[in-house]
């Protein structure tokens, strides 16, 4: 490749590069989320079982784990479709020093108590999928999401694309 031709390559695949990177790609904002609450799943402590759409949530086992509900309001810049998919968030929380992460169970298109008679609720499939998305017509979303996790731990951080957004969430039984 003779040196004009090679200059050409090189030019043009940095513009390419730098169009690419200043781009916003809507899939990979993070809004700016604030917590409204958190509570815990009571109902399913005496083996009961927590419904939502076609689906059910059990805990593995009702005296070392309890379900936890982190509700939000999530604000994205006003050129961005206001969406967030479950699979985009998860927990991550201390238990002895050790760190974990925990993927979220289920959904509610709602940030009042989840807890209420009539939360609608979505969970995992059959498949371990839970892939409704919670959205809105206009910039801000609001919901509610669980999360099975032992009753021991500390240092709870909400998780949304990897990247912890809120940090030291209050815990209901503490």
């Amino acid at each position: 490749m003779s040196r004009p031709s090679l200059a050409l390559a090189i030019g043009i695949s940095a513009l390419v590069c730098g169009v690419a990177a200043t781009a916003q790609d809507p899939a990979l904002v993070t809004p700016v989320i604030e917590l409204v609450g958190t509570s815990e799943i009571k109902e399913v402590k005496a083996h009961k079982v927590f419904r939502g759409g076609d689906a059910e949530w059990r805990p593995a086992d009702p005296l070392t784990s309890r379900g936890l509900v982190i509700s939000i309001k999530a604000t994205f810049p006003a050129d961005v479709t206001a969406d967030v998919e479950p699979p985009a968030v998860t927990l991550s929380y201390s238990t002895s020093g050790t760190w974990h992460e925990t993927s979220c169970l289920g959904v509610s298109a709602s940030a009042r108590p989840a807890l209420e008679k009539g939360a609608g609720w979505f969970l995992r499939d059959a498949r371990g999928e839970c892939l409704w998305r919670v959205g809105s017509f206009g910039n801000t979303v609001e919901a509610s999401f669980l999360f099975e996790v032992p009753p021991n731990i500390s240092d709870v951080s909400f998780m949304y694309r990897g990247r912890a957004v809120l940090k030291e969430l209050p815990l209901p039984w503490k």
